[in-house]
């Protein structure tokens, strides 16, 4: 009878036994790979470390990154990396070139490098390590495409006008078409109209810098997205009716108006002739 018992048990314990030392030994493999990746994106917060002063931007760390990190290396942290804050320029030609990543022309700071890192090594970001690259970047293509070439304008262009204070005109630097092809131009035409405002600008005439970034800062959050989808012959068409609409309304108020004064003056006149003739009696 105690054999019986122990054929049983010997083989339970053994399953047992193989399966918490198989668990042990996958989640040491799994925090080894976790803690592997989690140095490779320390390593690419470094090189922007590096470039953390004089006011750099992180469009001049992406030489450096690039050759610092290997392309399966680029693919296992970079989801994380953009979602953590580092501005990865999003594909305006939707197409996603991993071995050659550029960055948005953004101030580096060392605060934010300092806050990142530290979600990192808390383990905060070990859910995003190894999302997929290519479809995270390729999605809503045309949107970051629109956004992208709304950003680009406000850097090569709005933030070189200048404001004319005494009529008011802001003078735009030349818009050729080296600088932009004939799609992008057709995306920004609403986007112009309505930034072209002397908000932009300082006392002084120049744009404000300031006022650029945070700019650019509501592109990436999507206010400006109905005028970037908007297009320009539509957009004139709409305000064309709404001019047609204010001056009819205009014209139907100065024929009340007319109208009332008309009828003011007979009513006037109706009195004043029956008072003659009242008067005459």
């Amino acid at each position: 009878m105690d054999t019986d018992w122990i054929d049983i048990l010997i083989p339970i314990l053994a399953a047992l036994l193989g399966g918490w030392v198989g668990a042990w030994f996958q989640n040491l493999f799994l925090q080894h790979r976790t803690n592997k990746v989690r140095k490779i994106a320390i390593r690419g917060l470094r090189v922007f470390k590096k470039y953390a002063k004089d006011g750099q931007t992180y469009d001049t760390a992406a030489s450096d990154f690039n050759n610092e990190l290997n392309v399966v290396e680029k693919r296992a942290v970079l989801v994380a990396l953009c979602k953590l804050g580092i501005p990865v320029v999003k594909p305006v030609d939707n197409v996603f070139d991993i071995a050659h990543i550029r960055f948005e022309h953004v101030v580096i700071s060392k605060d934010s490098l300092f806050l990142m890192t530290e979600q990192i090594n808390k383990g905060n970001c070990d859910t995003m390590f190894f999302s997929d690259v290519d479809e995270y970047f390729s999605s809503n293509s045309r949107l970051y495409a629109t956004r992208a070439v709304a950003k680009k304008y406000v850097d090569i262009d709005l933030s070189k006008c200048s404001l004319e204070k005494n009529n008011q005109q802001i003078t735009h630097p030349t818009l050729t078409t080296t600088l932009f092809t004939p799609g992008e131009l057709n995306v920004l035409n609403v986007f112009r109209y309505h930034t072209n405002l002397d908000t932009y600008f300082d006392g002084t005439g120049k744009a404000d810098q300031s006022k650029m970034q945070q700019l650019k800062k509501e592109i990436d959050l999507g206010l400006w997205d109905t005028y970037l989808f908007w297009d320009w012959e539509a957009y004139q068409s709409v305000r064309n009716q709404n001019n047609m609409a204010v001056v009819f309304a205009n014209v139907m108020q100065n024929n009340s108006a007319q109208q009332c004064t008309t009828q003011i003056d007979n009513k006037d006149s109706v009195e004043l002739n029956t008072q003659q003739a009242s008067d005459n009696h």
